[in-house]
């Protein structure tokens, strides 16, 4: 998954931190319903950069980022997104075999 990151109100030596989760699907997209997420804190070094999240596992994913400068977020936002199967008939990532 491929991610731009651009705060509204760009400010030098802002941190980003990102929060992402594998949800049920009738979960919506806040952070509240995040239990155990998975935490990165990025460098933002531009206006706007992008990130990549690889080898995810199929499913309903809950993503947050926090712009934080000296330890205070000023901005943060939430959204949802699915990750679906590809169609090249290999196993998703983490499946190591299929016993039939």
């Amino acid at each position: 998954m491929s991610l731009m990151i651009k705060p509204r109100d760009y400010k030098p030596d802002t941190m980003i931190r990102l929060l992402y989760e594998r949800v049920p699907r009738n979960k919506g997209p806040f952070m509240l319903h995040l239990d155990d997420p998975v935490i990165e804190f990025i460098p933002l070094i531009r206006r706007a950069q992008s990130y990549t999240l690889s080898e995810l596992p199929m499913g309903k994913y809950i993503v947050c980022g926090e712009a934080i400068l000296m330890g205070e977020v000023y901005q943060a936002s939430c959204f949802e997104t699915k990750i679906e199967r590809l169609d090249n008939n290999t196993l998703q990532v983490g499946v190591q075999m299929i016993i039939v």
